[in-house]
């Protein structure tokens, strides 16, 4: 990641970007280059390696954009001079990811932009991670599709974008937000990873049963297309009422109508009581509309509009129910829309091929305020909706007992890994003999002080825990662990660390501190632990150096970091060594 957090992107740092991309090595570098990536490239071809570029903070609005845009353009149609034998470029980097998160994407003209940059096809240009956490404006009037809208129609859906992972967010996330992405990531074959943040300081009241209907619409319905695996989204409401609804979703033969209803919930009835009204099989019948059609919200004539000729819907929209005169589709990028029957091009009826729907692998959720015994039934509800082939769950701010996790737990039999940092369990009852035997990492670092009127074990309880569970069957495979140490669990240091001196698999330990530690014996404890886990297992296949911070604090600072030097202790970089051991 070559990083330009918080440093004002000018055209002098993006020109020094490029620089550093397009750095060749000379005579003198060429044979050693050569000889270190002969093994690995026998052909003449360089070495790719992947970067991506962190433009946090970076003040960019629409003008900075257009800079970025050019450069990177310009980048995918580099080509090292082949006829000056004296360079050559040993090294390709290939810009894989942005982060434009915290900018100031306000006008239209700025998604235009970034579509332009995500669309790019290039070997050298081939972004697949977009982070736009902290970007998203106020949404506007109904009568228009928002710059983000199109952007979302055309980078998600469009199989020419290479998009595999998107951030998006805000102090604005709203319905519409939810709905944009949803529509269309159902159609969406190459996106895996999806993290929409939601500020917990400034929540925007939305029908949070539409959104887990959507979700359950556009993830999980064996009509959807998508292919999503990851899926994060702290601070977003969710009720009881609201996972019954996504069930609901999830078994009827007409999902998209239940989504629709759950968003216009008198509409829907008005339409169910018309005569003619069809209501169509999901995933089955697509449409083609003229350029000049509208998008009504309502099926009137004179209802509010959106002129689709000037929103690039060119691809057949699915149907979700019909009506005499009119026909409710889904426009990704939008959500649902109704269109007037003579503005149908084409009806394509397609055979429904049964399949089952990619299972969520990874699953994050950050509640908006402490959820405790009273609202814990809606997480086990949705953990049981999502859990079966879940492999790595994440759960903080819980207010839940060991009983109440290990029920959860219980839908999640193929976990890796769980984490479940800021909570006030006061014992690790939790991990039984019944604990996935598949699990890798564990973290159960509390991360904030809790409220002591709860009836509490021992001290040393969850430490007692920890070290019956690594000394049982259930933490075979456990790879990583993560825990908090206080002083009135020194008596129990010794007895942990022998058993993780002996526990097979165990190769990172992170160790928090809370308050002080009476005496060095428990650093020296530690300190062998360390040395003694390092020789345990041999080390982890040695990776390249995949970061590189270049911080910028002024022009004047900029102009002395040669980008050619920069590029060349990129390509030189030795392997990193992972610190096994963390007590801090």
């Amino acid at each position: 990641m070559i990083d330009f957090k918080r440093y004002f992107c000018g055209m002098s740092m993006l020109e020094w970007f490029y620089t550093f991309l397009t750095a060749t090595t000379t005579d003198l570098l060429d044979a050693e280059l050569s000889s270190q990536f002969q093994k690995a490239l026998p052909s003449q071809e360089p070495r790719r390696i992947a970067i991506g570029l962190d433009l946090t903070s970076s003040y960019l609005k629409t003008s900075g954009l257009k800079q970025l845009y050019q450069i990177l353009a310009a980048y995918a149609k580099f080509e090292p001079d082949q006829d000056e034998s004296s360079s050559c470029q040993v090294v390709q980097y290939v810009i894989t990811s942005l982060n434009l998160s915290q900018s100031n994407l306000s006008e239209p003209q700025d998604y235009e932009i970034l579509t332009k940059i995500m669309l790019l096809q290039s070997p050298r240009v081939a972004i697949q991670h977009l982070n736009l956490a902290q970007t998203l404006s106020p949404t506007p009037h109904i009568e228009s599709i928002s710059g983000f809208q199109k952007f979302v129609q055309r980078v998600v859906r469009d199989d020419t974008s290479n998009l595999q992972e998107l951030v998006v967010g805000g102090g604005a996330v709203d319905y519409t937000h939810f709905a944009a992405i949803c529509s269309a990531l159902r159609y969406s074959t190459k996106m895996k990873a999806l993290r929409i943040e939601q500020s917990p300081a400034i929540l925007v009241p939305v029908n949070s049963s539409a959104v887990w209907s959507w979700f359950a619409l556009a993830l999980m319905h064996p009509s959807s297309m998508s292919k999503l695996s990851a899926l994060a989204i702290p601070y977003v409401h969710i009720f009881a009422g609201d996972v019954a609804k996504a069930q609901q979703t999830l078994a009827s033969p007409h999902p998209a109508f239940v989504t629709f209803a759950t968003k216009s919930p008198e509409l829907a009835e008005t339409i169910e009581r018309e005569d003619d009204v069809q209501l169509n099989v999901a995933g089955k019948t697509f449409v083609t509309v003229k350029r000049s059609a509208k998008l009504r919200m309502e099926p009137k004539t004179r209802g509010r509009a959106i002129d689709l000729s000037k929103n690039a819907i060119d691809r057949p929209l699915e149907v979700v129910a019909t009506l005499s005169k009119w026909t409710c589709v889904i426009v990704p990028g939008y959500g649902f829309g109704w269109v007037g029957n003579a503005a149908i091009v084409t009806h394509d009826d397609c055979e429904i091929v049964s399949r089952k729907p990619i299972p969520l692998r990874s699953f994050m959720w950050v509640s908006y305020s402490l959820y405790n015994g009273h609202n814990i039934g809606t997480v086990e509800a949705l953990l049981q909706l999502i859990g079966e082939r879940l492999t790595a769950l994440y759960l903080s701010r819980t207010q839940v007992m060991d009983a109440e996790l290990a029920r959860i737990l219980s839908y999640c039999q193929s976990l890796k890994h769980l984490e479940i940092p800021s909570h006030n369990l006061r014992s690790l009852g939790f991990l039984r003999e019944d604990t996935p035997r598949s699990l890798r990492s564990l973290n159960i670092r509390p991360q904030a002080p809790w409220q002591q009127d709860l009836l509490d074990p021992p001290a040393d309880q969850i430490i007692s825990d920890l070290t019956s569970f690594l000394t049982g069957p259930s933490s075979s495979q456990l790879q990583q662990l993560a825990f908090e140490l206080s002083q009135d669990d020194c008596n129990q240091v010794k007895q942990l660390v022998s058993v993780l001196r002996q526990h097979p698999a165990v190769e990172i330990v992170n160790i928090a501190q809370n308050g002080p530690w009476d005496g060095e014996h428990i650093h020296d404890e530690l300190k062998t632990l360390d040395d003694q886990i390092i020789g345990l297992r041999s080390p982890p296949m040695a990776t390249k150096l995949a970061f590189l911070s270049v911080i910028h604090q002024n022009e004047r600072a900029l102009g002395r970091i040669d980008a050619i030097l920069v590029s060349m202790i990129f390509t030189f970089a030795s392997a990193v060594k992972q610190r096994r051991v963390s007590h801090k």
